[in-house]
């Protein structure tokens, strides 16, 4: 949505919030995976 605004208005504010909520987004699928890799049980090593 951030994207599209910042095509029809051109605003540097805008594409520098949309990067960042690319940015927070991409943080919380690793996150996610971290946590998920976390609860696996211990290997026999």
């Amino acid at each position: 949505m951030k994207f599209v605004a910042w095509l029809l208005t051109g605003s540097v504010g805008l594409l520098s919030d949309a990067a960042e909520s690319v940015v927070n987004l991409v943080a919380a699928g690793i996150a996610l995976v971290v946590i998920l890799w976390s609860t696996r049980p211990a290997d026999e090593d």
